[in-house]
């Protein structure tokens, strides 16, 4: 007898908790990767779960934000205060003629040296080489090649260094995994793949940046297409029931999907006997289609709820406007300017 729970974590933390035995199973389907089998083990397979992809038409268009998406503006600010305290903190107390200050004596001790001049004494560093390490390190580069001899500026550069790691931890969002098994693999395909993924936090906000960015270069979003078709159903589709989105008639990569267990549990056999007889019955499968018409029809009926005015609007033909009718407009004006050039070079010829 096992005793569910239902607890709002994310998708690393089940697999955390699975591997470290707090929990026997997680009764949610993940997708068999090889990183992941090192940790943990996996049931029969309840899914075949195809990584496919789904896109907006017209094109798509990047936003800047992806520069620092997608940690938070308030995560990014502290750590931008950080960067910028810190190096002064070097900075101040790499001046000799400061250390014997009473004043400042504690921050002084905390770094008293950190650069070791050409002649073999230390000196003075500049504002930009201070800044220019200390952000070398949080980004995971080489040590100083000019280490401190005191204690207390080891612990400063060790604190630091232990910032930077947990800032480190802290970036690679779900999905990570993904990109590995990609980057991993012996296809340049799945190589080039991995080094045009973008990490986003939800299924949710890839399908909006995937639906709202417009360029030349079009955007994708990449996960299990029934979850895709699910979310595309409840949030991205018309009142009209047209579609937002579209989902690949091809995927990515076929895959399959289980329960995770931890190493060798004895009641794998179980859980494995238990699934087999539902997907033998064809449970899951007329469970999902059931799932995917309920929410289609849910989320038709909150549009026409909530715009009830517009039905009549969507349900008409749409009529024909000057983008549609831009192509022809253009041979139009193209034709007259050449016929116009052509009747000019005749006039000026038959003066000859």
């Amino acid at each position: 007898m096992f005793l569910i729970l239902l607890v709002r974590v994310n998708e690393d933390e089940v697999l955390r908790f699975v591997a470290e035995r707090k929990a026997f199973f997680a009764p949610v389907i993940h997708t068999v990767l090889t990183q992941r089998l090192e940790k943990i083990d996996f049931s029969v397979v309840y899914e075949m779960s195809p990584i496919g992809f789904s896109m907006a038409t017209p094109t798509l268009k990047p936003r800047w934000e992806a520069l620092y998406y997608p940690l938070s503006k308030t995560v990014w600010g502290a750590t931008f205060l950080v960067l910028l305290f810190v190096p002064v903190c070097f900075y101040i107390v790499s001046d000799k003629r400061l250390s014997n200050l009473e004043v400042v004596i504690t921050m002084y001790r905390l770094m008293k040296k950190i650069g070791d001049a050409p002649d073999g004494r230390w000196g003075r560093l500049g504002v930009g080489k201070v800044f220019q390490d200390m952000l070398g390190m949080l980004l995971g580069q080489s040590l100083l090649h000019r280490m401190p001899d005191t204690s207390s500026s080891r612990i400063l550069v060790t604190a630091w260094l232990i910032f930077a790691v947990i800032l480190g931890i802290t970036m690679p969002p779900y999905g990570e995994e993904f990109r590995n098994y990609f980057a991993k693999s012996a296809s340049p395909v799945f190589q080039k793949l991995a080094r045009l993924i973008d990490i986003v936090p939800s299924l949710l906000e890839g399908q909006q940046q995937a639906s709202e960015l417009q360029s030349h270069n079009s955007q994708g979003h990449l996960d299990n297409q029934r979850y895709q078709q699910l979310s595309i159903a409840e949030a991205f589709t018309l009142p009209d029931g047209r579609e937002q989105l579209y989902i690949g008639r091809e995927s990515i990569m076929p895959g399959e999907a289980a329960w995770p267990l931890p190493h060798d549990a004895p009641y794998s056999s179980v859980i494995n006997r238990l699934l087999m007889a539902v997907n033998e019955g064809g449970l899951y499968e007329h469970w999902g289609d059931e799932l995917l018409f309920k929410v289609k029809q849910k989320s038709r009926t909150l549009h026409k709820l909530s715009h009830p005015d517009r039905e009549q609007a969507v349900d008409s033909p749409p009529s024909l406007t000057i983008i549609h009718m831009q192509g022809a407009f253009i041979v139009l004006i193209f034709g007259c300017g050449l016929s116009v050039l052509v009747f000019t070079g005749e006039v000026l010829l038959s003066f000859k």
